[in-house]
């Protein structure tokens, strides 16, 4: 009797649905891989939009280049070389783009000059998010939303105008309803270790400086 081929059905043709399909394929060639997909295009929270003739990412727009599977597929498909040249990041606001200041770790500045004067947020959300120097540090232990640890740390302004934009790109959802230890670990060992959010993004901003 004749070996019967595998069959495997991939439910969702979003990004992890087709890498899944993908390493499949790879792993054993023989495997017939169906991918289901309730929706008229593969890509999942992925899309790109087009804005004055200039097309734009509407969901998850980069990922972070210290996850090297991310890295590693990228290569293994032959898009390494479609990588943008940085430019800094902006912010768009009521008063137009605002840069980011220079010295940031996930969107934290590590200079406290830059946070007390960036024009991206109010005097009053400015002077919350300082707040985080002082403020005591979390004594529960487990995991609770990106957005509710950043909001406890920094304020609501500093969270909805200046982190959500820039951190839910990396994963196309909501702060508020992302798992903080699943993104972003190291924000809670940040608090755990400094007491201070600002202040694990001054010490990582010297550790990448190889200052110590």
């Amino acid at each position: 009797m004749a070996d019967v081929p595998t069959r495997v059905a991939v439910v969702g043709a979003g990004v992890t649905g087709l890498t899944a399909a993908f390493r499949l394929q790879v792993a054993d060639p023989s495997i017939d891989v169906v991918v289901l997909e309730a929706s008229q295009r593969p890509g999942g929270t992925l899309r790109t939009v087009e804005v004055a003739g200039i097309p734009l990412d509407a969901g998850p727009d980069s990922f972070l280049g210290r996850k090297p599977w991310a890295t590693e597929l990228c290569r293994e498909l032959g898009i390494e070389t479609t990588r943008p040249a940085a430019t800094g990041t902006w912010l768009w606001t009521r008063g137009g783009l605002v840069p980011y200041p220079a010295g940031t770790a996930f969107g934290i500045p590590g200079d406290l000059g830059d946070l007390f004067h960036w024009r991206g947020l109010s005097g009053r959300g400015r002077r919350r998010a300082l707040l985080d120097l002082v403020i005591r540090k979390r004594r529960e232990d487990g995991d609770e939303t990106l957005g509710g640890l950043l909001r406890r740390r920094l304020g609501d302004e500093a969270t909805d105008r200046a982190l959500a934009p820039l951190l839910s790109g990396l994963f196309g959802g909501d702060v508020d309803t992302l798992s903080a230890d699943a993104t972003f670990p190291e924000l809670h060992r940040w608090e755990r270790a400094q007491g201070s959010l600002i202040r694990g993004a001054q010490a990582a901003l010297r550790d990448a400086k190889g200052g110590g």
